[in-house]
């Protein structure tokens, strides 16, 4: 049941790139001249081995070393091109979501420079997602310790995703699902929607430095205000937030 719902929620996502844009068949590197990616829940998103930290919950989800907080050279914070990330890098729980109102001001589908670091969802469906770009790997994160994997490179201007695994609250293992994201990069901010299933919504992303950065957009909208993260911990038994 678990994987059929990771399954339909990345075929209704979709997001994330990196590359050169002048190359349509370059993968993603490890550096700051990246295109542009898309999160977890399923396909708009995602994250390891570069990926450090201390392995703690953080409720501000600022304090942890490593995925959070990742800065131009990494995710891990290094200062060169980080590792491979591996679907626990980062897990996620939160009860904050972003703004559900259509995105309204995309500039044109044209591609762009994409650097490493987390890249969460701000506006185009009210949910929360993240993903986490990584040398040509990528993390979907997903609201509740559900997470999915894989690899990016653009292709034809798109950007072309292979997931071939996920973790969540209960379960971890192999999935297979490839999907095409048109996208456009304006400053920190990342467009995409998907080249495939129509009518589906544009989605704004935002490079953030941590998860739990409250922002105009992505914020708490419940009574019931939690956000927490963790980083290189397995998902399994991880307290509820919600």
């Amino acid at each position: 049941m678990k994987n059929t719902t990771i399954f339909l929620t990345l075929l209704s996502l979709l997001t994330v790139a990196c590359g050169n844009t002048d190359d349509p068949d370059e993968g993603g590197g490890g550096d700051n001249t990246h295109a542009d990616g898309g999160s977890n829940t399923g396909v708009d998103g995602g994250g390891n081995g570069g990926v450090d930290g201390g392995g703690n919950t953080s409720v501000d989800g600022g304090s942890d070393a490593g995925v959070d907080g990742g800065s131009d050279a990494g995710v891990d914070g290094g200062s060169g091109p980080g590792g491979a990330l591996q679907c626990i890098s980062m897990g996620w729980c939160t009860t904050w979501t972003a703004d559900s109102n259509p995105v309204t001001d995309a500039p044109a589908f044209n591609g762009g420079t994409l650097r490493d670091g987390i890249y969460r969802l701000e506006q185009g469906r009210g949910t929360d997602e993240a993903m986490i770009i990584q040398g040509s790997s990528v993390l979907f994160v997903g609201d509740f310790w559900d997470n999915t994997l894989g690899t990016w490179k653009i292709s034809n201007g798109r950007i072309a995703i292979q997931i071939g695994s996920y973790c969540d609250l209960f379960s971890s293992g192999n999935m297979s699902l490839t999907y095409d994201l048109a996208f456009a990069v304006r400053g920190d901010e990342l467009f995409t929607q998907s080249v495939k299933l129509l009518d589906t919504p544009i989605l704004r992303w935002r490079r953030v430095s941590y998860l739990c950065q409250e922002s105009t957009s992505f914020k708490c909208r419940d009574s019931k205000c939690t956000c927490m993260t963790t980083t290189n911990k397995p998902l399994t038994g991880q307290p509820a937030c919600h």
